[in-house]
């Protein structure tokens, strides 16, 4: 079971933040996947919940999971089981191969985007179940970087969202390993950019390094860029920021990282916090999956496994509590 750990911060800020809620009233057991399965992103349809993750170099590829209370969860599928739809080179390297699905879904279909490292570059594919089958991949040809998003506004438009170095199409990098967070709209139909690519984020300090795995989303009007930094191992985080358009500019929220375990050290029980993807409930109530790692003697048994945490969004004119969670 995970251990709660809660310390007061007194913040002053004008604008709704994340935080992660330690007095919610359910407790579940965690990871909720457990084993190897990184980069988490679900979405909502009705009283169900649909979860993929990445597979890098195995095949069937994007294992698709079902649930009905964001706890317990069963494969149903696999996004790619075909080998029309994407064909791994021979002598292509470990850990390559597909990186950091988005599921999302849209109009009837469910849509996952995701980066094929190594073979091919970042693409989507649709279904009308979430189970698939899903269709033929339609690969982005201007779309450098990896971890892509998408996200559909309320007026129907789709934008595209993901993370860019300092040797695709950008000026160099300021400082070692700043990547950038790009978004650009997308026609759905021919796999196009449209209009202009907007670089919004390098994350939310001077330096911060590696930031990736992007999400918007729109509450209450307001758009929200939730991204990790830091690096995919002991320094890994979610930060997030704020804009009146889904362009930007964004605001970085004032506590950021909103979630981490890198100030606990490397002996912790669950290291490597990030990369996070939300979802909100019929009832109201948001909830964060992420991946975490549980070393076991400094070693890495079991990889990037898939962890579950309640949200609460809270805002006062004048101040903000914010409560921390550590696992």
């Amino acid at each position: 079971m995970i251990r709660m750990k809660t310390s007061r911060v007194h913040l002053l800020a004008l604008f709704l933040m994340l935080a992660v809620n330690v007095s919610a009233q359910k407790t579940f057991k965690n990871p909720i996947l457990p084993g190897f399965h990184p980069d988490p992103s679900l979405c909502r349809v009705g009283d169900d919940y649909y979860m993929v993750t990445s597979s890098f170099e195995w095949f069937p590829g994007l294992p698709v999971f079902h649930s009905k209370d964001l706890v317990n969860w069963e494969q149903i599928g696999h996004v790619l089981n075909r080998p029309s739809q994407l064909q791994m080179k021979d002598g292509l390297k470990a850990s390559w191969g597909l990186w950091a699905p988005t599921i999302r879904y849209h109009n009837g279909l469910y849509y996952v985007i995701c980066t094929a490292t190594g073979c091919g570059g970042n693409f989507f594919v649709t279904a009308k179940k979430p189970e698939g089958p899903y269709s033929e991949p339609i690969f982005i040809k201007d779309a450098p970087g990896i971890d892509p998003s998408l996200f559909f506004d309320d007026d129907g438009k789709a934008w595209y969202c993901g993370s860019i170095n300092g040797n695709d199409k950008t000026p160099p990098r300021r400082y070692p390993a700043e990547d950038r967070i790009y978004i650009q709209q997308l026609d759905l139909a021919t796999g196009k950019f449209i209009g202009e690519r907007h670089i919004v984020s390098s994350g939310y300090a001077i330096n911060s390094p590696y930031a990736e795995a992007p999400h918007i989303y729109k509450i209450n009007g307001k758009y929200y860029l939730m991204i990790a930094e830091g690096g995919t191992w002991e320094d890994h985080a979610v930060s997030i920021f704020t804009a009146d358009q889904v362009t930007g500019p964004y605001t970085p929220f004032i506590c950021n990282p909103v979630l981490t375990h890198r100030h606990l050290g490397n002996d912790i029980d669950i290291t490597t916090i990030g990369h996070a993807d939300w979802v909100q409930t019929q009832n109201g109530d948001w909830y964060a999956v992420m991946l975490g790692v549980r070393p076991v003697n400094g070693y890495n048994m079991l990889g990037r496994e898939t962890f579950l945490t309640p949200v609460s969004f809270q805002a006062n004119s004048q101040s903000l509590t914010r409560e921390l969670a550590g696992f």
